[in-house]
């Protein structure tokens, strides 16, 4: 079995190497150890070092709207949703610094703003990506 994992990238990001935020494993269980190791290779590919960075955020989202979002997670679920939405993984990638305080912000805002448009559409998978998507248009057009 083939693991792949973001540790050697976050020892490189100075953070403690024994947190590991994604793990990948593949198998081909012997049949086709070569496409195994191509498989790898791509997922690797994919899932880069911005990922360090983007996970180390979301863990530090996810903690803060435990601890100021009350209702369990019913009420939180939202604004996680918006977090996963909300592009920060190739904005971080491109160079952007995102604080921790601004992306819990974001998060709520949009959650906020989708939970709105949803309950004027009665469309929640679309309203999310519409919302997302003109949260991003315009913090690009802000700088």
């Amino acid at each position: 079995m083939l693991l792949m994992c973001l540790k050697n990238a976050i020892s490189s990001c100075h953070l403690l190497c024994d947190v590991v935020f994604l793990s990948i494993a593949v198998s081909t269980s012997g049949a086709a150890c070569t496409e195994a190791k191509r498989i790898r290779h791509r997922l690797e590919d994919d899932f880069d070092e911005s990922w360090v960075a983007y996970l180390d955020l979301m863990t530090q989202v996810r903690d803060l709207v435990k601890e100021r979002i009350s209702g369990g997670h019913d009420a939180r679920k939202p604004i996680f949703e918006a977090a996963a939405d909300a592009g920060w993984r190739k904005r971080l990638a491109a160079g952007e610094r995102i604080s921790v305080e601004d992306a819990y912000n974001e998060a709520v805002a949009l959650a906020q703003s989708v939970s709105q448009t949803t309950s004027e559409s009665g469309g929640r998978a679309s309203a999310v990506t519409r919302r997302a998507d003109n949260h991003r248009d315009n913090r690009r057009k802000e700088r």
